[in-house]
């Protein structure tokens, strides 16, 4: 029997209750959620999360089989997404760790040439007309979405953040969930009037400063930009922080154009760089071009060797490649393991039947 693959993002809901909702005794008494994530290089019969009590440790701990191609090492509480300096991630056993917190507990795989196999999952994604819209404007709901999905930590979809801040025009919107998350880190912020403006686009210099915040904000050392002047008092530091990491080059004219929207495909670029990745066309030469039609690709259960753009963003298109690496999940390796950055060889890519355009019926949005 074929064991169905499990991809991407963890499925499972956590029931989040504070300290503050449950008398103190009673709280340390709450269970930890446990969750496996398996990736993409592998499959398991058995559940993949379990409620542990503090101070105790996990016992049923799923069996993995790697899909053909890749060996299953073990479990590290290190994302191998997020590997540093070429090592592979810590193993351990997760039936002698001692859990305190929630904890998620990443399957670690490597290739039969021995590299360690690294996943990314999309953050962006097509229209349903089978067009990206590169030069589209992109809207502060769905970069709060992006965010909150590739930059941080512990976001859950769809769950109920409250309103941190306040806003007066999010409770009902698609990205509400995505927008409190942000606001919590302190990421993102709303207008001085209480709103936050969801459907709005965002402007370069509100976008560089959202990353800058992201990466940390450095004090300005001074731009290029022959309209350098022009940006906000506010913003000068955020724009300084994404030119000074490489992640804005301004345009061919020498200027910056900070009260411009930000288009998707300039806003793919900046995030790739912000989040280490990037691919070229050696990176795809194990692989081929699928060209979406607006209609439901193909399937397959133990991954593709196709990649998905979109008839708007060809090959000659200046973002082409970062625009693949932002939209296709995959499985790849560094080539020099020893400086893990881009660009990423990939080695799968993963196309599956409930993601045609959205990443659930439920996800809102198409812009995200």
């Amino acid at each position: 029997m074929k064991a169905k693959r499990i991809i991407g993002t963890l499925l499972s809901v956590t029931l989040l209750l504070t300290a503050a909702a449950l008398p103190a005794a009673a709280a340390q008494k709450c269970p930890a959620s446990v969750d496996y994530a398996l990736g993409f290089n592998g499959v398991s019969e058995d559940l993949t999360s379990e409620a542990v009590k503090l101070g105790k440790s996990p016992v049923n701990v799923p069996e993995v089989t790697a899909l053909e191609g890749y060996k299953f090492l073990g479990w590290s509480t290190t994302d191998p997404a997020k590997i540093q300096e070429g090592k592979t991630p810590k193993l351990v056993n997760p039936t002698e760790e001692k859990i305190e917190a929630d904890t998620i507990f990443y399957a670690v795989y490597e290739t039969e040439e021995g590299h360690t196999a690294v996943d990314h999952g999309h953050y962006v994604i097509g229209y349903p007309d089978g067009t990206f819209g590169p030069s589209d404007d992109i809207t502060r709901g769905s970069v709060a979405t992006i965010i909150a999905r590739a930059c941080l930590e512990g976001f859950v979809e769809g769950s109920d953040y409250g309103n941190p801040g306040n806003y007066s025009d999010v409770a009902n919107d698609w990205a509400y969930s995505a927008i409190s998350f942000c606001t919590i880190n302190g990421v993102f912020k709303g207008y001085d009037d209480g709103t936050f403006r969801p459907g709005q686009p965002i402007t370069r210099q509100e976008f560089a400063t959202v990353i800058a915040r992201l990466a940390g904000i450095q004090s300005n050392q001074g731009m290029p930009f022959s309209d350098a002047g022009d940006i906000a008092s506010w913003a000068v530091d955020g724009v300084y922080t994404t030119y000074a990491n490489g992640w804005v080059n301004g345009y061919t004219d020498g200027t910056f154009k900070p009260l411009s929207n930000i288009h998707r495909d300039e806003a793919v670029k900046i995030f790739n760089g912000y989040l280490n990745r990037g691919v070229d066309a050696v990176g795809l030469s194990e692989l081929t071009e699928y060209v979406h039609s607006g209609v439901a690709s193909h399937n397959t259960e133990n991954g593709s060797t196709q990649y998905m753009t979109w008839p708007d963003v060809p090959k000659g298109h200046w973002a082409y490649y970062e625009i693949i690496e932002a939209a296709n999940d995959h499985t790849f390796y560094w080539p020099d393991e020893t400086k893990p950055v881009p660009p990423e060889h990939w080695m799968n890519v993963w196309i599956d039947e409930t993601w045609l355009y959205h990443d659930n019926a439920n996800d809102g949005g198409p812009s995200a």
